[in-house]
């Protein structure tokens, strides 16, 4: 799956390196996937921020919550 992967992006490239150099368009299709990897990364970091952003306010509503109901202030 993973060279299939990169002979695409090689393909994907090929067409826009003069004459067809093969070295090139390895090179240019390496940068490419590597730029999707750092893309997803950072996709990711932003996820579990927002992740543990929504948990801290779902554990302060539920302490909230059980304050409430031992109180008896519904």
């Amino acid at each position: 799956k993973i060279a299939g992967y990169v002979d695409y992006k090689i393909n994907e490239v090929t067409p826009v390196i003069v004459n067809g150099d093969k070295t090139r368009a390895t090179i240019l299709a390496a940068m490419n996937i590597a730029g999707e990897l750092f893309e997803a990364r950072n996709n990711l970091e932003e996820l579990e921020n927002f992740s543990q952003t929504i948990e801290k306010k779902a554990q302060s509503l539920n302490e909230t919550l059980d304050l409430a109901v031992k109180t008896g202030d519904t």
